[in-house]
Protein backbone atom coordinates (compact mmCIF):
# COMPACT_ATOMS: atom_id res chain seq x y z
CA UNK A 1 0.00 0.00 0.00
CA UNK A 2 3.01 2.54 0.40
CA UNK A 3 3.87 1.87 -2.92
CA UNK A 4 0.16 2.73 -4.03
CA UNK A 5 0.14 5.94 -1.88
CA UNK A 6 3.70 7.06 -3.33
CA UNK A 7 2.30 6.13 -6.60
CA UNK A 8 -0.83 8.70 -6.08
CA UNK A 9 1.22 11.39 -4.50
CA UNK A 10 3.29 11.33 -7.99
CA UNK A 11 0.67 11.22 -10.46
CA UNK A 12 1.55 7.54 -10.89
CA UNK A 13 0.04 4.67 -12.68
CA UNK A 14 -2.45 3.51 -10.37
CA UNK A 15 -4.44 0.71 -12.51
CA UNK A 16 -1.56 -1.76 -11.38
CA UNK A 17 -2.96 -1.69 -7.97
CA UNK A 18 -6.70 -2.53 -8.82
CA UNK A 19 -8.31 -5.39 -9.36
CA UNK A 20 -10.35 -6.07 -11.91
CA UNK A 21 -13.69 -6.12 -10.37
CA UNK A 22 -13.03 -2.88 -8.01
CA UNK A 23 -15.31 -0.42 -7.13
CA UNK A 24 -14.73 2.68 -5.36
CA UNK A 25 -17.32 4.64 -3.63
CA UNK A 26 -17.66 8.09 -2.53
CA UNK A 27 -19.33 7.55 1.10
CA UNK A 28 -20.79 11.10 1.63
CA UNK A 29 -22.76 10.88 -1.97
CA UNK A 30 -23.45 7.52 -2.57
CA UNK A 31 -21.68 7.78 -5.86
CA UNK A 32 -19.59 4.12 -7.30
CA UNK A 33 -16.91 3.81 -9.78
CA UNK A 34 -16.76 0.21 -10.97
CA UNK A 35 -14.05 -1.55 -12.34
CA UNK A 36 -9.97 -1.20 -11.61
CA UNK A 37 -9.12 1.03 -14.48
CA UNK A 38 -11.62 3.36 -13.55
CA UNK A 39 -11.48 3.42 -10.46
CA UNK A 40 -7.81 4.44 -11.17
CA UNK A 41 -8.18 7.01 -13.35
CA UNK A 42 -11.12 8.48 -11.09
CA UNK A 43 -8.74 8.63 -8.22
CA UNK A 44 -5.72 10.21 -10.58
CA UNK A 45 -8.24 12.71 -12.25
CA UNK A 46 -9.06 14.20 -9.20
CA UNK A 47 -5.96 14.18 -7.42
CA UNK A 48 -4.04 15.51 -10.69
CA UNK A 49 -6.51 16.95 -12.93
CA UNK A 50 -9.27 18.41 -11.31
CA UNK A 51 -6.54 19.17 -8.53
CA UNK A 52 -2.30 19.92 -9.10
CA UNK A 53 -2.60 18.55 -5.91
CA UNK A 54 -0.47 16.64 -3.35
CA UNK A 55 -1.24 14.13 -1.13
CA UNK A 56 -0.09 14.54 2.84
CA UNK A 57 -0.64 11.23 4.56
CA UNK A 58 -0.95 11.47 8.27
CA UNK A 59 -1.66 7.54 8.57
CA UNK A 60 -1.53 4.52 6.88
CA UNK A 61 -2.58 1.28 8.66
CA UNK A 62 -2.68 -2.20 6.91
CA UNK A 63 -3.70 -5.27 8.42
CA UNK A 64 -5.16 -8.95 7.09
CA UNK A 65 -7.06 -7.68 3.61
CA UNK A 66 -7.75 -3.97 4.77
CA UNK A 67 -6.30 -0.53 4.55
CA UNK A 68 -6.56 2.74 5.67
CA UNK A 69 -5.24 5.68 4.90
CA UNK A 70 -5.54 9.28 6.71
CA UNK A 71 -4.50 11.83 4.61
CA UNK A 72 -5.27 15.50 3.05
CA UNK A 73 -5.09 16.82 -0.45
CA UNK A 74 -3.58 19.97 -0.76
CA UNK A 75 -3.36 21.93 -4.22
CA UNK A 76 -4.62 24.07 -6.42
CA UNK A 77 -8.18 23.95 -8.34
CA UNK A 78 -7.23 23.41 -11.86
CA UNK A 79 -10.08 21.33 -13.45
CA UNK A 80 -13.04 22.04 -13.27
CA UNK A 81 -15.15 19.97 -11.04
CA UNK A 82 -19.35 19.64 -12.25
CA UNK A 83 -20.49 23.19 -12.90
CA UNK A 84 -17.96 24.58 -10.65
CA UNK A 85 -15.31 26.09 -13.03
CA UNK A 86 -11.49 25.99 -12.12
CA UNK A 87 -10.92 28.16 -9.28
CA UNK A 88 -7.26 28.56 -8.78
CA UNK A 89 -7.85 28.61 -5.31
CA UNK A 90 -5.76 26.26 -3.03
CA UNK A 91 -7.27 23.44 -0.58
CA UNK A 92 -6.36 21.44 1.64
CA UNK A 93 -8.92 18.76 2.31
CA UNK A 94 -8.66 15.85 4.94
CA UNK A 95 -9.81 12.65 3.92
CA UNK A 96 -9.66 8.84 4.89
CA UNK A 97 -9.71 6.02 2.71
CA UNK A 98 -10.63 2.04 3.39
CA UNK A 99 -9.72 -0.40 0.83
CA UNK A 100 -10.02 -4.08 0.99
CA UNK A 101 -7.20 -5.68 -0.57
CA UNK A 102 -5.73 -9.26 -1.52
CA UNK A 103 -3.01 -10.92 -3.80
CA UNK A 104 -5.46 -9.27 -6.99
CA UNK A 105 -5.21 -5.59 -5.59
CA UNK A 106 -7.68 -3.39 -4.41
CA UNK A 107 -11.12 -4.79 -4.57
CA UNK A 108 -13.18 -2.00 -2.87
CA UNK A 109 -12.21 1.44 -1.76
CA UNK A 110 -14.56 3.61 0.32
CA UNK A 111 -13.79 7.16 0.10
CA UNK A 112 -14.92 9.94 3.34
CA UNK A 113 -14.52 13.39 3.13
CA UNK A 114 -17.14 16.76 3.51
CA UNK A 115 -17.94 17.84 0.65
CA UNK A 116 -19.17 21.04 2.43
CA UNK A 117 -15.68 22.06 3.32
CA UNK A 118 -14.37 21.16 -0.20
CA UNK A 119 -16.89 23.60 -1.39
CA UNK A 120 -16.47 25.80 1.09
CA UNK A 121 -12.73 25.92 -0.01
CA UNK A 122 -13.49 27.00 -3.67
CA UNK A 123 -16.48 29.27 -3.19
CA UNK A 124 -15.39 31.41 0.50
Amino acid sequence: MRDYVEALDSGGDLAGYFAEDATFTTMETGEVVSGGTACAGYIRMLHHQVFDGRVVTRHLVTSDGVAVLEASLEGTHVGAMGDLQPTGRHVNIPYCVVYEVDGDGIHAARGYMSGSQLMGQLTA
